[in-house]
């Protein structure tokens, strides 16, 4: 091989590197790079399709790996196997943790914190923290889950606040939600403009669309066994406890 031709003109690269002040470290890290300039990348594939990026950090095997189109996205910091790997032109996002953020695309301004943390979500403006949080979430933003599996089955509902391990375990498409408290809406799915507080509170029952909206329980398992239940204030433990249907 003759190395003092010019390479940008042999049959080995098809384009030309022009990039500056990277740093990468690990087998096939930052492959990808042409005018990419002062990133990180330290791990096996960590920024590997890298292209066009900026000001990017990615730590560990496969983060930040870049999508088909490759990663073209700035300012984003992906932390753990898999972190970010599918990251194309998503900007301003910090993944930590094994899988966080992993099928993100092109969602902006994210923060997942936690093994597989908004493992599937392209959505922006989240902020998911612990294991298994938002997991499930697809294009669903402005979310704000805290709790291990709280926001699981997240996937298109959005503004939404889950504080509590298992709060708000099984939304899928309500919005304009507030749960505090481990398993409080447990199993609701579609409602909005609820807000449950308390331990179990507004938690459904399993095997029942949990769909209603426009509710206010407060007290440990309020409201526990709502499912269409709507436009009703209970305070106190165990207060309306067997609602089900009922609305004002």
């Amino acid at each position: 091989c003759d190395w003092s031709s010019d390479v940008c003109s042999s049959d080995l690269f098809s384009f030309c590197i022009t990039g500056d002040s990277n740093f990468f470290a690990g087998v096939g890290a930052g492959l990808s790079a042409t005018t990419a300039r002062q990133n990180v990348a330290i791990g096996h594939s960590s920024l590997h399709r890298n292209t066009t990026g900026i000001h990017n950090v990615a730590i560990g095997a496969s983060a930040g790996f870049g999508g088909g189109d490759g990663l073209t996205g700035c300012h984003n910091t992906f932390i753990g196997c898999g972190a970010g790997y599918s990251n194309t032109s998503g900007g301003y996002n910090n993944f930590f943790g094994c899988g966080a953020g992993y099928c993100n695309t092109t969602g902006t301004n994210n923060n997942f914190f936690g093994r597989n943390a908004g493992c599937t979500s392209t959505g922006g403006c989240n902020n998911f923290f612990s294991v298994s949080a938002g997991r499930n979430n697809t294009t669903g933003c402005n979310n704000n889950f805290f709790g291990r599996y709280s926001g699981f089955g997240n996937n298109t509902g959005s503004n939404n606040n889950f504080f509590g391990n298992t709060a708000g375990y099984c939304n899928s498409t309500g919005s304009y939600n507030n749960f505090f408290g481990c398993g409080a809406a447990f199993y609701h799915t579609t409602g909005c403009d609820n807000t449950f507080i308390g331990r179990c509170s507004g938690c459904g029952r399993n095997g029942f669309n949990v769909t209603g909206d426009s509710n206010f329980f407060a007290g440990v398992g309020a409201g526990y066994s709502a499912t269409t239940a709507r436009q009703n204030v209970a305070i106190g433990h165990s207060a309306l406890h067997k609602i089900g249907r009922a609305h004002v």
